[in-house]
């Protein structure tokens, strides 16, 4: 061989080795020229996420699952309407109460709203006729009430998306079904009324025009699989666009079967665990209650209850990551990276992903979104083929990328390139890759980038990175001022009310509440049981500006002394609604 042509060929070789060299998470040599660019392949977390509008989901009671970030949230219609003059205030209040602090927890409620329970535990409001769901009175009633459902929920970032309720037992659309009058109302109002959340209804067959996503309320349950695991995957891609989920049952029929004994046997018993998956994995679940009650401090149900977390909703493995060693100011660059969905399910809401530079303790430097980016588009596979536990359709990787330009004020040096998903409540990372490259706070830093500078090495010391599992910094903002609730009102607008803790606190018989007016206003003063029911109203008038009190001695509207605990007191003045709380100590 020629010796000219043969050293061509090796400097070639050694060229293009060093502009693809591939970058391991652990460890991760490589050195690079300033001109080239780099290409990083993280490594898969291998455990569960918790991660948002996915997996376990808590009923709203006494559960804490390690892995909720969903709360179930069953609310009576007569807690938040008791007649036709009540507007959206009861609503507000009640989930100012019911849902206080879940932000701070990263937690997003799935609401129903029902009329009858079982037996004769039924809720309607004072002005309406019990089991009435086909009356004049009661159609106009559900329009009016899904109108005020819509003008408090649709761009509450609390809520995850809605179950329909309304009609039936536990609004659960059976004894009674809806009629299809009544049915083509709920789907109408329900369009209509909620343009950015998604809707849930209970069967599959119902609302078929419409083509919400389904609760099925015994999820994976021997008796049913047919007519609703079944009736589900024949809405063939429903799934890609609407939510299938809801919760399991172990109160009725052939449970113990399937899905068990109870959530720990769900959990513990291969055969159990792996048919719950398979329904998961079959049916493109996102998310289920109820089986989430298993023992935490239960070594075995612990295990199987993170196999499960794993499989459930959407799974983003990044695969490689490519984008330019050196960066200038006012200099286009370029960033990609491509990536699978591993989960059952996509992510159905369209949150962005940012592109950030970060210093050595991570704190964001400079940050930009992927405009073209789509999360909803990343799939999983499908069709699960039970026998070889594999989806027959593989998911199709998914390819992510865009151009970005630093104008402002950088100091030249060398930085860590971070990707991150945020809320867009607050603009805060949420929802994780599975990828082990993880810093406390929900980023993921990539590799080492240089701004105005040459980088000797890309590669990001592996000994750093967080573990997600323990990360419970994650979180979002909920904005009260968006949605025209307050807890912060004299903060957000200083100039028009001043409400005052009561006093005494605690108290006993009686107590007294200040409040200050700025000006004529249309005011309102209510008191709420601790379950968000109210008990009685102290004020409902115009009132001039200046400073007022009202006193209230424990009574309700019904003139009988309410027990002993925890209340809460609300101003309502112009939609802002200010709350408090006070103790009766008899």
């Amino acid at each position: 061989m020629n010796h000219t042509y043969f050293c061509r060929c090796l400097v070639f070789f050694v060229f293009f080795t060093l502009t693809t060299q591939r970058l391991p998470a652990s460890p991760a040599p490589s050195v690079r020229e300033s001109e080239m660019t780099i290409t990083i392949y993280p490594q898969e977390y291998p455990r569960a996420l918790r991660n948002p509008h996915k997996g376990f989901t808590n009923r709203g009671r006494w559960e804490d699952n390690e892995w909720a970030t969903l709360m179930h949230s069953y609310i009576k219609w007569n807690d938040i309407e008791r007649d036709s003059l009540d507007g959206i205030d009861e609503i507000k209040v009640w989930c100012e109460i019911n849902w206080a602090g879940v932000e701070d927890k990263n937690i997003k409620v799935i609401p129903r709203v029902y009329l009858h329970w079982d037996g004769d535990l039924t809720y309607w409001p004072d002005d309406m006729e019990t089991f009435d769901y086909t009356s004049e009175q009661f159609k106009r009633r559900l329009k009016k009430m899904i109108w005020k459902l819509g003008q408090c929920w649709d761009t509450d970032p609390r809520v995850a998306h809605i179950e329909m309720g309304m009609i039936g037992k536990w609004g659960e659309h059976h004894s009674p079904s809806p009629s299809k009058e009544v049915e083509q109302i709920l789907g109408e109002e329900f369009r209509k009324a909620f343009p950015h959340k998604k809707v849930m209804v209970r069967h599959a067959g119902e609302f078929t025009t419409f083509k919400f996503g389904i609760y099925w309320d015994s999820w994976a349950h021997h008796n049913q699989m047919q007519s609703h695991g079944q009736s589900i995957y024949n809405l063939g891609d429903r799934w890609k666009n609407e939510i299938i989920g809801g919760e399991t049952a172990y109160n009725w029929g052939d449970w113990k079967i399937q899905p068990g004994d109870d959530p720990n046997d769900t959990m513990i018993d291969p055969v159990h665990r792996n048919f719950l998956i398979y329904t998961i994995r079959w049916l493109h679940c996102t998310q289920l209650r109820w089986v989430a009650d298993y023992d935490q401090n239960n070594a075995a149900a612990k295990a199987g209850g993170e196999l499960v977390q794993k499989v459930f909703g959407y799974r983003y493995v990044i695969d490689e990551v490519t984008y330019p060693s050196r960066i200038d100011r006012d200099q286009e660059f370029t960033v990609s990276f491509t990536g699978r969905n591993t989960g059952s399910a996509p992510f159905y809401y369209d949150w962005p992903v940012e592109l950030a530079l970060l210093n050595e303790s991570n704190t964001v430097i400079w940050s930009a979104d992927f405009d073209s980016v789509d999360i909803r588009t990343w799939m999983p596979g499908d069709k699960w083929k039970r026998s070889d536990s594999l989806y027959t359709v593989p998911a199709a990787p998914f390819i992510a990328g865009g151009t970005f330009k630093i104008s402002n004020e950088l100091n030249p040096g060398i930085y860590k390139l971070a990707l991150a998903v945020l809320d867009p409540a607050g603009r805060l990372p949420s929802l994780r890759f599975a990828i082990k490259n993880y810093a406390k706070g929900g980023r993921h830093p990539i590799g080492y980038i240089g701004f105005g500078a040459d980088i000797h090495s890309a590669e990001l010391d592996s000994t750093t990175f967080e573990n997600p599992y323990n990360d419970r910094s994650l979180h979002y903002i909920f904005d009260p001022d968006v949605v025209g609730v307050s807890g912060k009102t004299d903060l957000l607008h200083p100039q028009e009310i001043r409400l005052s803790q009561n006093y005494p606190n605690p108290f006993n018989p009686t107590t007294h509440i200040n409040y200050e007016l700025d000006k004529s206003s249309e005011v309102r003063i209510d008191i709420y049981s601790v379950t968000g029911q109210r008990v009685r109203s102290l004020v409902n008038e115009k009132k001039a500006a200046g400073n007022y009190a009202v006193a209230w001695e424990g009574i309700d509207d019904s003139g009988h002394n309410v027990a002993s605990g925890l209340y809460f007191y609300s101003l309502t003045v112009n939609g802002i609604i200010e709350i408090r709380k006070m103790i009766l100590a008899k």
